[in-house]
């Protein structure tokens, strides 16, 4: 890829001090130099800040994300960077010296949005035998690979991992992120969200000479943390829509049958959770009248959203004719958040999509129209849009109008929701 391209380099981290040291001076020792370094604390509280500043200096930027989760973290990264390319690669891992090299040549070969490479064990203690025969358990252990040649991802089981990967900077401008776990639980199978997400749409390539070597903890080969990662690794993926991929008759019995069960158990809650809760929250607002003031909400949205203030301090997803500013917030426990700001007269006219979405007024003052149904609101208020619903906002007051869209984790896109 072309010397001009930048790069910006993620890496999350939290309480790995001597780890992270490591991973640092492997990324400063690319052969493709990358433009930033961007270390973002997790809430670390041994030192790691002190260390970074100790040793590397300016060299490297350090953020602090208060919110707990690689998820949090990562998105934090890539608000704050630069780079029209953004790599990621964890504080537990180690890059090869021409690991970023070798996903810019993938990118710039393929044209692709988005390239990933395999991640490597480093094992702190010899794993148990019936672990190291597992593909499954090795798989929720993250050792990672697509095998030894280049290829796009088509297959619905193909994925990239947080650990190893870089996107173009327009992947983020229109309104991807890393969705943390929608309720609750470790962080696990956002990263391999977020890519099948992006593969759906852009092409995204596995680039197996792209090497990062991956610290497993001997703590993490019990049997019984491999199978909580199981568990919730199919209840996330079924929190954001995904499906059940047996690849085989070795699903079926030993260690990969047991996991497959797992996650299927796991899946099955996500799933029972996934239909009902959107439901009872959009029975709850019904239940509420289509336009309620501030303090009389019974729909969930209490303590969800951000203040106007924080939120207008940060740079916005996309911005549109108008003009017209967004925002991606993080996953709450049962919904996803989006911002809009309008200085426009009228917003719309918009469609809810397949899932139906709850416009929380938090500044100025608009008409809502949702369907047929058009009401005056004050900041505070909020309208229930059902779903494949047409709705739009209109100013009344000089004040710009700064919405909140609630939605059930299976939403449209941002860029989607703001189409007309």
């Amino acid at each position: 890829m072309s010397q001009s391209v930048t790069v910006s380099v993620v890496i999350p981290t939290l309480d790995r001090r001597e780890e992270l040291q490591a991973c640092v001076e492997s990324v400063l020792a690319q052969t493709a130099v990358p433009a930033e370094v961007l270390v973002v604390d997790n809430g670390s509280s041994d030192g790691s800040a002190d260390m970074l500043a100790a040793v590397f200096g300016t060299r490297v930027r350090v953020l602090q994300e208060p919110q707990r989760g690689v998820a949090y973290a990562r998105n934090r990264g890539i608000a704050e960077a630069k780079g029209e390319i953004v790599a990621f690669i964890d504080d537990d891992s180690r890059a090869d010296p021409r690991w970023l090299d070798r996903l810019l040549a993938c990118l710039e070969e393929t044209g692709a949005a988005g390239a990933g490479g395999p991640a490597e064990p480093r094992w702190e203690a010899a794993p148990p035998a019936l672990i190291a025969g597992s593909a499954k358990a090795l798989s929720y252990l993250g050792v990672f690979t697509l095998g030894g040649a280049r290829r796009r991802l088509e297959r619905p089981q193909d994925f990239l991992i947080g650990t190893n990967c870089a996107f173009r900077r327009e992947i983020f401008e229109s309104g991807h992120r890393f969705h943390p776990p929608v309720w609750g639980g470790p962080a696990v199978f956002e990263d391999v969200e977020f890519s099948r997400r992006v593969a759906a749409e852009r092409p995204v390539y596995f680039e197996p000479a792209a090497v990062v070597r991956h610290l497993i903890p001997a703590a993490k080969t019990a049997l019984g943390c491999i199978s909580r990662t199981a568990f919730f690794s199919g209840r996330q993926k079924a929190a954001t829509g995904g499906r059940l991929t047996p690849r085989g008759a070795s699903d079926l019995w030993g260690l990969d049958g047991w996991l497959s069960l797992v996650s299927a158990l796991g899946f099955a809650s996500g799933a029972l959770r996934r239909r009902f809760v959107p439901l009872l929250l959009v029975l709850a607002a019904l239940g509420a009248g289509a336009c309620s003031p501030a303090g009389r909400e019974s729909s969930g949205s209490d303590g969800l959203l951000l203040p106007a203030e924080e939120l207008l301090s940060r740079p916005p997803a996309l911005e549109l004719p108008g003009p017209v500013q967004a925002w991606v917030a993080e996953r709450s426990p049962e919904l996803g958040v989006y911002y809009v700001r309008s200085q426009a007269g009228t917003l719309g006219p918009l469609k809810s999509g397949r899932s139906a979405l709850r416009l929380v007024l938090l500044k100025g003052k608009a008409d809502i129209r949702s369907g047929a149904v058009k009401k005056a609101c004050e900041p505070g208020a909020y309208v229930v849009v059902p779903p494949d619903t047409g709705w739009e906002t209109a100013r009344t007051g000089p004040e710009p109008v700064l919405l909140a869209i609630l939605a059930s984790p299976d939403a449209a896109s941002l860029p989607a929701l703001l189409s007309p």
